[in-house]
């Protein structure tokens, strides 16, 4: 096994397997950055994680002398190994050997060379990372969130300071303070939470040393699904409920930090603020969505058209005031419909996609959202009794 850095930054791994055993002998240099195969001594759970169907039997740890910044390119040569080039082989990371909780990457297959390359992973120290063949789950899915443990971590990059929207369909399971998704760290002096209070409103925090609060004018029922759309522009933040207006209050922008975003709860180094109940298609604009285009795709499912976004169920726009929105300004889309090993996919052209803690396949369940709204009969869409 080969490490070398360039600039500090990047460094490329080449891993060698053969039939017998799996294993090669560990050849490389760095300062501040080791790889090490560990033994027997250091074994794998006897239970395979949640959607996983086979570890290697050899898994490597990490260890750094000192905190690195940089991405590292993972090569696995297989050209000697037992490995079903066909399977869904993916790498997992973890924060340890039982690979609870693991992140998940696919890769990119050299079917001439054998080998599986994994680009700009960021591994930290005293991670461990293995291959594993990886289940993937399709359907239209909502996913249901414990109030105790479960949470979903985005990436840090996500823009929630300036412009943006941030829309989701919730139901909730109990009346306490908990969180749709925040961005902040446990010193809570930068950042935002977007969740409820203890009597069902929508709570807004912007935070940038001091804390600007906004409280939802609407309580929200126990057990009924209700879309939740924030947005945030010109200074001026407005809470949305199933596509209606329900505040608009002028708030200082939140103070930029570089923790993760979480979906269901809050914090960085403790998580906290736990949400109970369900969520699904949960969506994230670089852009200020008005009333109109929130209440277009609300009961809908959108989809790239010719760059631009679509429903879709109704691919043509009902009112002729809703303007055409780039695919692009959709920074991050979460269907619920795609979910492989731990990753919820995110559909944008962003990729940044999400990571689940403690979901198990029981925590998803067939959508039940209004997406699509059913009308109780048919009929014109202007007439009462229709709906």
């Amino acid at each position: 096994m080969r490490i070398n850095n360039y600039l500090g930054l990047l460094a490329v791994l080449l891993v060698f397997f053969t039939s017998q055993t799996m294993r090669s002998q560990v050849d490389y240099s760095s300062t501040n950055f080791n790889i090490e195969l560990k033994d027997a001594a250091f074994t794998k759970s006897a239970n395979l994680p949640v959607r996983i169907n086979t570890i290697l039997d050899e898994f490597w740890i990490v260890s750094e002398e000192q905190q690195q910044n940089g991405f590292v390119n993972l090569i696995f040569d297989l050209s000697q190994s037992s490995v079903n080039l066909e399977d869904n082989v993916q790498l997992i990371v973890s924060e340890n050997p039982e690979f609870s909780n693991y992140m998940n990457f696919p890769g990119e297959l050299n079917t001439q060379a054998q080998t599986l390359t994994f680009s700009n992973i960021d591994l930290g120290s005293n991670q461990v990372y293995s291959l594993a063949y990886v289940n993937e789950l399709n359907g239209e899915n909502q996913i249901d969130f414990n109030g105790i443990d479960r949470y979903i971590a985005l990436d840090k990059s996500f823009d929630l300071h300036s412009e943006f929207t941030v829309s989701a369909w919730v139901k909730i399971g109990e009346l306490k303070e908990m969180a749709i998704l925040a961005k902040r760290d446990n010193v809570q002096d930068k950042g935002i939470f977007i969740g409820l209070n203890q009597t069902g409103q929508i709570k807004l925090e912007f935070t940038d040393q001091s804390v600007q609060q906004m409280i939802s004018n609407t309580v929200l029922p126990l057990n009924k699904w209700h879309n939740i759309s924030i947005v945030y522009k010109d200074g001026n933040a407005t809470i949305l409920i199933d596509g209606m207006l329900d505040s608009i209050q002028e708030i200082n922008s939140p103070g930029l930090n570089s923790v993760k975003v979480l979906l269901g709860a809050s914090g960085e180094q403790s998580v906290d603020h736990f949400f109970n109940g369900s969520m699904d298609d949960i969506r994230i604009w670089n852009r200020a969505l008005d009333a109109q285009e929130l209440a277009f795709f609300m009961n809908q499912e959108i989809i790239q058209v010719n760059g631009m976004v679509n429903g879709s169920i109704t691919s043509s726009h009902i009112n002729s005031d809703t303007s055409l929105i780039p695919w692009t300004d959709l920074n991050a889309y979460f269907s619920l419909n795609r979910i492989s090993g731990n990753c919820l996919v995110n559909h944008s052209e962003n990729l940044k996609h999400g990571q689940l803690f403690n979901f198990p396949n029981s925590s998803l369940h067939t959508q039940t959202a209004p997406m699509p709204y059913k009308t109780i009969s048919d009929g014109n869409w202007d007439v009462v009794q229709t709906w």
